[in-house]
């Protein structure tokens, strides 16, 4: 039975049905009046124990069938028995909380807290059920062979993979040196709100005239306090700034913040918001290594690229032109090449396998 289709198909639908239980899992209000979030959330938390026993049950009847030390052979086995003792550890946390959900009868929000607790960081461990659904491919051969084709390829594929991200470093490196600080979006005041990544100038300040400022985060906003300056912003290094530049003591507190107004409000030789800073930047290599990833990857490129020929020059835009021959059109229309050769190769073995196969059968009925 073990080795059956019967029980392969019943864990299938299992599995099937698994993934759409999860997917209909949401937030809703356990404090309503009409008690029925409380009983959708109990059917929910109800069918993942089910599914827990039936995947429990399965691994029960393979162990059996083909023996502690057969069974152990399959990584397959042992991977599905993995996701089972996730589920047996997650039982004891699921199991109060469904019952919980079902019986309780909230007349306030209080008693909430001794239902919606449940599950805690090991509810998270059910997702991993969702990987067993790769066990859907056993279902569908023709996948397995494409998935098999592009197992096989790993290896040239790793090659390309590190001269990919060589590449990307590279170019990383390059803007950060070249835009590092110079590269700011298009003006909006109405864009300027707390949180907000900005540059400040100071009229004292000897920064190079391609840079727009000083970076910094606006931490606070007070139109009431502070009417003519109403963003605090916190400068980078500005404690720093303040301890090395005794003119900015007279704008930057000791911790490195100070009020400023917008550059359109700000009165003469006073300190500013000047510029604003572009969600895709080069000022650290985090924000370089994204910036440099999404023009390889030819995705909405273009608005970099307006960002930084306004902030810079023309000529920057030879710096786009360059990551994307060469790491979107060259290195990776050379991983599709490489796909596509992997595909052929597996199509002509299987072209020499049944002429092999005819051949034989052929001088087999010659010979007799």
């Amino acid at each position: 039975f073990a080795k059956s289709e019967l029980l392969n198909s019943v864990v299938l639908s299992a599995i099937c049905l698994n993934t759409l239980v999860m997917a209909c899992g949401h937030d809703c209000d356990l404090c309503d009046a009409s008690g029925v979030c409380p009983k959708v959330q109990a059917v929910l938390e109800g069918s993942n124990l089910l599914f827990t026993c039936v995947f429990v049950i399965e691994a029960i009847i393979k162990i059996a069938g083909f023996g502690p030390v057969e069974y152990a052979k399959s990584i397959m086995h042992l991977f599905d028995f993995a996701i089972v003792l996730i589920g047996i550890v997650e039982i004891r946390s699921v199991a109060p909380r469904a019952y919980c959900l079902w019986n309780s009868v909230f007349t306030n929000c209080l008693e909430v807290e001794h239902c919606s607790g449940g599950g805690g960081a090991l509810s998270v461990l059910r997702t991993f059920r969702l990987i067993r659904v790769v066990k859907l491919l056993t279902a569908f051969p023709e996948c397995q062979k494409q998935v098999r084709i592009v197992v096989s390829i790993l290896g040239s594929v790793a090659n390309l993979i590190v001269l990919m991200v060589l590449v990307l470093v590279i170019f990383t490196i390059l803007g950060m040196n070249v835009f590092g600080g110079a590269v700011t979006t298009a003006w909006d005041a109405d864009a300027v709100a707390w949180g907000s990544s900005v540059y400040v100038s100071f009229p004292w300040d000897a920064l190079p005239p391609h840079l727009p400022g000083r970076h910094g985060f606006v931490v606070d906003v007070d139109p009431f306090q502070h009417p003519l300056t109403p963003w605090q912003v916190a400068i980078d290094y500005g404690a720093r700034l303040h301890d090395l530049t005794p003119a900015s003591r007279d704008h930057l507190s000791p911790n490195g913040t100070l009020w400023v107004a917008l550059k359109d409000f700000a009165g003469v030789g006073e300190p500013s918001i000047s510029a604003l800073l572009p969600r895709f930047h080069f000022n650290n290599l985090g924000s370089a290594l994204i910036t440099a990833f999404q023009i390889l990857s030819a995705e909405d490129w273009n608005n970099n690229l307006y960002d930084v020929v306004a902030s810079t020059s023309a000529a920057s835009a030879l710096y786009f032109y360059a990551l994307i021959v060469v790491g979107n059109w060259m290195l990776l229309n050379l991983f599709i090449a490489i796909l596509i050769q992997g595909f052929a190769e597996q199509k002509a073995r299987q072209v020499a396998e049944s002429l092999g196969v005819l051949q034989e059968r052929f001088l087999d009925q010659i010979g007799n």
